[in-house]
């Protein structure tokens, strides 16, 4: 491109004025303000994934800042970081980034400017964002009835009932799950537990054992739900219970079907890179309409991936390695 720009800078006629004009627009990259979005989120690799897909997707268009936060990052820590810089929009990752936006926003003044936010990798998040103005939603959790049918498949065994330890206050969400899986033939056992009731080890493991012995569920079903799940739960009751009967369990995230846990047998996520793009084509769709959401929804995730915890798959439920083919990821 330079040398056909010199040749016609021969054959015509330029002012010093015009030629040094000329220069500097092919040397010099033009100054454009960038916008910039502000991130929320916890440490974690699954994080740094979405963030990767999301700085693909933005391509440098926009500019994203980070705020990294645990249990005790505060409103004000938040508001000092928004402060800093002209935010366009917010990107809320896990039930923690969204519990402290929507403690932010209450305290604003009615005044105040409301920034759109997106929110993605919580536990339901149709429910967590309930609140918060001016908010759009990414949903993480894939349908029961798509894992289910997929495990069906891989095990070739039946699958006609799925038992699930809950919370009361997921009710709703376990109902809307059951009800996709009754085209399938798939029923749902439940077993809920009042918020006191699921820290009790005692409880948990009752529950567990009364959906296996009693209901005789073909598979179980674990919520992502950081009180059921607690480290000391997992280790003390979850884990043993699950190694004692040989069950087949769906998990929500890919660690707990890792084979050193010896727990989850499959899991179905969202691609987390895909994701990133999927929230870059969202936040593309809000610059487009002057930086407001428009209709509040919440979608659901574009694309996602079969993950097979191989060494349990193959050790208690004799898998077939042709039935492997349309798993994204073994893990063994």
């Amino acid at each position: 491109m330079a040398i056909n720009v010199n040749k016609n800078l021969r054959k015509t006629c330029w002012s010093p004025w015009l030629l040094s004009l000329l220069f500097a627009l092919l040397v010099f990259t033009p100054l454009i303000a960038k916008e910039h979005v502000l991130c929320i989120h916890p440490e974690g690799e699954t994080f740094e994934n979405v963030i990767k897909g999301l700085t693909e997707g933005l391509d440098k268009e926009i500019i994203i800042n980070d705020l990294i936060i645990n249990n005790t990052t505060t409103k004000k820590e938040l508001h000092h970081k928004i402060s800093q810089t002209p935010i366009k929009a917010i990107i809320l990752m896990d039930n923690k980034a969204i519990r402290l936006f929507k403690k932010y926003q209450n305290s604003l003044p009615d005044t105040a400017t409301i920034i759109p936010s997106i929110a993605l990798m919580g536990v339901w998040i149709e429910r967590a964002i309930n609140g918060i103005k001016n908010c759009r939603g990414i949903a993480y959790e894939v349908p029961l009835v798509t894992s289910a049918v997929h495990l069906r498949t891989i095990l070739n065994q039946p699958i006609t009932k799925i038992g699930v330890v809950y919370r009361e206050i997921m009710k709703d969400f376990i109902d809307i799950n059951a009800k996709y899986c009754l085209p399938e033939k798939i029923s749902v056992a439940t077993y809920p537990l009042t918020d006191k009731q699921s820290s009790k080890h005692w409880k948990i493991k009752n529950a567990i054992k009364h959906l296996i012995k009693s209901n005789k569920i073909d598979a179980l079903w674990v919520l992502n739900d950081s009180k059921l799940l607690k480290p000391e739960l997992l280790r003390d009751v979850w884990m043993p219970i699950v190694s004692k009967y040989k069950i087949p369990v769906i998990v929500g995230v890919e660690v707990l079907a890792s084979p050193n846990f010896n727990f989850g047998t499959f899991a179905v996520i969202p691609d987390h890179i895909a994701l990133g793009n999927q929230l870059a084509e969202t936040l593309f769709e809000i610059r487009d309409n002057s930086w407001k959401i428009g209709k509040e929804i919440t979608d659901p995730p574009i694309s996602v991936l079969n993950i097979l915890n191989q060494v349990q798959a193959e050790k208690f439920f004799q898998v077939e390695v042709k039935n492997l083919v349309n798993v994204d990821k073994l893990l063994k």
